[in-house]
Order: C-alpha cells, then structure tokens, then sequence
C-alpha cells in the first residue's frame, strides 16, 4: 500500500521483495505501482526494467553485526544459569491471506521435538497467536524487542515461520525449518544450500527434520562450526542498512 500512496501523492515509492511473485496478490498489488523494485541478488526471477539487486538479506539490515549485538545475558534475563544450553521452537499461526493453504509443525511434532531437545536442555516455545494448552509451560515469556538475543543464544531453533528461521541464521543458530514452504523460499534456500546456516523439511518429512535435529544437538562443534558458516556468509553480504542509505542518497542526487 505504500507504493500506491506514493503515486497518489506525487512521491517516489520503492517496494522491496524478497519473495517475489510467489507471494502472489501481495507482489502484484505493489510491483507495478513502484518506481524502483529492489530485492536480494538470490532472488532469482525478472522483477522490471527498474529493479535493483543487492548481495544482502533483509535480516542482516537489522541483524548485521555492524548493528546487532546480541546480549551476553540473555540467558539470565529468561531464567537460566550463565552458558545453561537452551532451544527455541517458534509456531506461526498461517492465518495470513499469503499462508492459504500452507501447513507447518503440528501439536504432535511440538511435543516429539521437546521430547528430544527437553534431555539435554530447557526448550522454549514461542507462537504467533494463542498457543496451544499443552505446552503453555514452556512458553517464552519475554519483551519483543529482545527476541534477537534469544535467538543469538539458542543451541538450535526449529519453526515453521520463514522469518525466524532466516535471523537465526544469520545470527549463527542452527535453523530448522518445516513447512510446505520448503524449496519456494530463495533466501532460505540460499542460507541452506549455499552457507549450510539452515535446512528445511516439508511435514510429510518429519521424520528426516527430528532426525537431523538430534544430530545437530550431538555435534559438540557445532558452534565453532556454524560461526564459521556465519562468517563466509557475511564475507558475501553487505549491511543492508547502509547499502539503503547509499542507494536513496544516489537516487536522490540523480533524480
């Protein structure tokens, strides 16, 4: 909607997307009615004559570490000991008009995933909306705007929300991911099968997700080892925060 109060009041509107025309409605309500379209360098599809490119997520705009850094605290702040391991499972809602149709965890793999995480570390739940009685005693109960430390400071993460999934790895946290989205996502996918930062499984392939999730926990390198992944990933990307700056301020000087 911004896009097309910018045509009406005579100002230049710029819509960003890193889903493109997967998205559907939500593409096509915005994308015409943009002067410029900008999108991630892994969205792989034509988006327009005036279209820009830029070799960053939308995460690392605000999760970066030229602009984040995470709490070293975060652990006491949510009830634990300094170091005491812990995992995050976060549940979205799908009741978004993009989410028709799509399915994600099920009460039952929530519950088969704490049974696993739960021997080795506390488990954390957070949902978007109402969540479910069943695991209301391991819901994560905290300010908003500190969730990106929590997600910092995780073990592992596992969800079936896309954004999520995409800051826990750029921060580093080994992600897991399973909805029918899996494969539709190009960011994601990148982060998967590029920088080995998140994986994805449909629900029919549950089995493989738990599976991998248990040698993920197993791995005593895996902190060193995703550190490193993180850092490969963030030789290749930019702050996007800044490259934004730079591309308003050319555009304002050229236009």
């Amino acid at each position: 909607s911004g896009v097309q109060a910018a045509r009406m009041i005579g100002a230049r509107g710029i819509f960003d997307t890193d889903d493109g025309r997967s998205v559907g409605v939500h593409y096509w309500a915005a994308a015409p009615f943009a002067h410029w379209v900008t999108a991630p360098d892994c969205l792989d599809e034509p988006l327009g004559r005036r279209s820009v490119r830029y070799p960053s997520y939308k995460a690392l705009a605000y999760l970066h570490p030229d602009v984040f850094a995470p709490n070293p605290q975060v652990n006491v702040s949510i009830g634990l000991q300094v170091g005491e391991p812990y995992a995050l499972l976060r549940l979205v809602a799908h009741d978004a008009s993009h989410d028709r149709g799509a399915v994600g965890l099920s009460i039952e793999h929530s519950h088969r995933l704490i049974g696993l995480l739960e021997g080795d570390m506390r488990v954390f739940v957070s949902a978007e909306g109402q969540l479910d009685a069943s695991l209301k005693d391991r819901e994560l109960r905290i300010p908003p705007e500190t969730m990106h430390d929590v997600l910092a400071g995780a073990r592992i993460v596992v969800g079936d929300s896309q954004s999520v999934i995409a800051e826990a790895a750029v921060l580093g946290t080994p992600a897991v991911r399973v909805n029918s989205y899996t494969g539709a996502t190009p960011y994601l996918v990148e982060l998967e099968e590029k920088y080995g930062l998140a994986f994805s499984f449909t629900p029919a392939a549950f089995d493989e997700a738990i599976a991998l999730v248990s040698s993920l926990v197993a791995e005593a390198s895996t902190g060193t080892e995703w550190s490193r992944r993180r850092d490969r990933m963030l030789e290749d990307k930019v702050n996007l925060t800044e490259w934004y700056i730079r591309f308003l301020t050319d555009l304002e000087s050229t236009e």
